[in-house]
């Protein structure tokens, strides 16, 4: 009896002993949701588990994609979330989560984008002030030599006479430069106001002077690089595209991706003549197909947004910043890296996309395991690697609309398809076609349009 109640307590002890371990581990875990809960909060506190997030992030060497899978992954495997409610209630809930941080993101940088367009505005004001003043403020303290002041007096006298000065006059002006008595007095300006007040026009002659020599082609194609910051700023300047007068103006100086594929494959034996003509004087201003096409992007595109759940950003008119004579217009942006581009075709308004395609009646892509593929070969793709190339994003969601249905396809950023086909042919064409027109124009002097093409 004795030995019977040892072996009772010494099994006691041994379930004390594993509930004491089984309560240190509960307690341990109690503080440590207790502690993520104060951390949490109302989200005010969201920065304490950016370390945390941070170390997992480093376990996903493919990026966001990858971690979000993991993270979806947890959620399927440890949870009721996509089982525990409602069917599709996940899907609310996981898409007003992201709209509301994708907003507070884009609030985010449109704001960080302002301030820094308005410091550099700024900035530009404060060297364009110092620049006036700097060119004013010599002319206020140096005096003319009797050469200088005897050609802007001459100058000054031109003015006024609205013609070219005799040879006579200037040797009369001369004399009243250098100190003729009989001088009214009431005429005479002195040297130094008379240099101030004509600095802008010393500004003029010292742009002329920097600009010798340069040709009428030189002149116009250094008036076209812009800056990041500029090319930025026009881009935004006209996000309304065909209904802004500013993207009619700037697209009419460059060569835009819309005609990549027409010109890459014009043949040098063929005279550019007709596609400058086209380029800068055709009156097209649209058709019933072309009407149709913009009258349901907007609607192509909401479909779109409503398949994927990705958001389509308006966008203007893009400048190529090595190459500031190409430029181009996609349709939207999406993130950081992709553009849209959207056709409507209105011959196969009555079938699906798909149907178009089998049928023959949409050409410009075929059909590859049930899916929709552009052809390679067509003037679209050509438009699409140069809308990448001109506004630097890496990929394209190429976008087939009917009211029957939309299809589309990922189209990647191909560098060596745009050095190999359109790169030079693109540069040949502008430089030797479009840009002497366009710097001296012929055509509507009733002159043939020229062609300086080699080869």
């Amino acid at each position: 009896m004795k030995k019977e109640r040892t072996i009772n307590r010494a099994n006691c002890g041994v379930r004390f002993e594993n509930f004491e371990n089984w309560f240190a581990r509960l307690k341990k875990k109690l503080l440590s949701l207790l502690q993520l809960r104060k951390m949490s909060g109302d989200g005010d506190q969201q920065e304490h588990f950016d370390g945390l997030f941070l170390s997992i992030a480093q376990h996903h060497p493919k990026g966001a994609a990858q971690l979000l899978d993991t993270f979806v992954s947890f959620l399927s495997r440890k949870t009721d979330f996509f089982t525990g409610a409602e069917e599709g209630q996940w899907e609310k809930l996981v898409m007003s989560t992201f709209r509301k941080y994708e907003k507070i993101s884009r609030e985010t940088h449109e704001a960080e984008q302002r301030e820094k367009r308005e410091k550099e505005a700024a900035r530009k004001a404060a060297k364009a002030k110092k620049e006036v003043e700097s060119t004013i403020k010599p002319a206020e303290i140096t005096e003319l030599t009797d050469a200088e002041a005897e050609k802007l007096q001459m100058e000054i006298d031109a003015e006024k006479e609205g013609s070219q000065t005799s040879s006579d006059n200037k040797n009369a002006v001369k004399s009243k430069v250098i100190g003729d008595e009989e001088e009214d007095a009431s005429e005479r300006v002195p040297l130094k106001l008379r240099n101030s007040n004509h600095a802008k026009n010393k500004v003029k002659y010292s742009t002329k002077k920097e600009n010798k020599g340069c040709s009428k082609k030189e002149l116009f194609l250094k008036a076209l690089y812009l800056s990041e910051e500029e090319i930025e700023d026009l881009q935004n300047n006209t996000i309304g595209q065909a209904d802004s007068p500013l993207w009619k103006e700037e697209r009419r100086k460059r060569l835009t991706a819309s005609n990549f594929g027409k010109i890459c494959k014009m043949r040098t034996s063929t005279h550019c003549k007709n596609a400058v003509r086209a380029l800068l004087y055709d009156t097209f201003t649209g058709n019933q197909y072309t009407k149709w096409g913009k009258d349901h992007e907007d609607t192509a595109i909401e479909q779109f947004e409503e398949l994927t759940s990705y958001h389509v950003e308006k966008c203007g008119f893009y400048v190529d910043f090595e190459k500031p004579y190409l430029g181009a217009s996609p349709d939207g942006l999406i993130g950081n890296d992709a553009i849209v581009e959207v056709k409507c075709p209105k011959t196969c308004s009555e079938m699906t996309p798909l149907q178009g395609i089998s049928c023959g009646i949409i050409k410009f892509a075929n059909l590859d395991k049930g899916h929709m593929k552009l052809m390679r070969k067509h003037h679209y793709y050509y438009q699409i690697q140069g809308q990448l190339h001109v506004a630097q994003r890496k990929k394209c969601y190429f976008i087939v609309w009917t009211p029957k249905g939309l299809e589309y396809e990922l189209i990647e950023r191909d560098d060596d398809f745009w050095v190999k086909n359109c790169e030079k042919q693109l540069e040949i064409f502008y430089m030797n076609c479009l840009l002497p027109e366009l710097a001296d124009p012929q055509y509507p002097q009733g002159k043939e349009i020229r062609d300086l093409r080699s080869g």
